[in-house]
């Protein structure tokens, strides 16, 4: 006989496909601009390289080099995090069906003055969501209420209200 974890998986919560496309078409942006300063380092590093220097210019071109090469591939990782996650929205506005889940929990996060309002939901009691909510609809809900979420056939971890 195998024992089961208590805790809760918590897993990842699908967000809305316009928050993707800004996030990605931000990230994008981002990156463009950070190819482009590499590209300046690298062409940089190049024209020291090929020209006859001491010891010290081999170096300082490599570095050069190195650092455009380590801010491309950086900031191509996050890119193509941010492009996974677009698509990932996509899959779910598209593909996504929905389903009753349930309110487990609410809870009140202050900071200084601000109040963010949360609620952990979940279609069973192995998988749970933690989303900040509007402050009307924590008022509406209770532990216990049924909720529709939607979800990706196939991958019961992804999910997010639906409203």
């Amino acid at each position: 006989m195998t024992e089961e974890s208590s805790q809760p998986v918590h897993a990842q919560k699908a967000t809305s496909l316009r928050e993707r496309a800004f996030f990605t078409a931000f990230i994008s942006i981002l990156f463009a601009l950070a190819v482009n300063g590499a590209l300046f380092l690298l062409d940089q590093g190049l024209s020291i390289l090929l020209s006859p220097h001491e010891w010290r210019g081999i170096l300082l071109s490599l570095g050069l080099i190195l650092s455009g090469a380590a801010v491309i591939a950086t900031t191509g990782l996050l890119w193509l995090a941010a492009l996974q996650s677009l698509r990932l929205a996509w899959k779910m506005e598209k593909e996504g069906q929905v389903a009753r889940g349930t309110v487990f929990k609410k809870f009140l996060r202050q900071n200084g003055s601000k109040r963010f309002y949360h609620i952990v939901y979940g279609l069973d009691s192995n998988t749970h969501f933690n989303e900040r909510i509007l402050e009307s609809e924590y008022q509406r809900l209770n532990v216990g209420d049924a909720i529709n979420l939607r979800v990706l056939p196939g991958h019961p971890d992804i999910a997010r209200l639906e409203k």
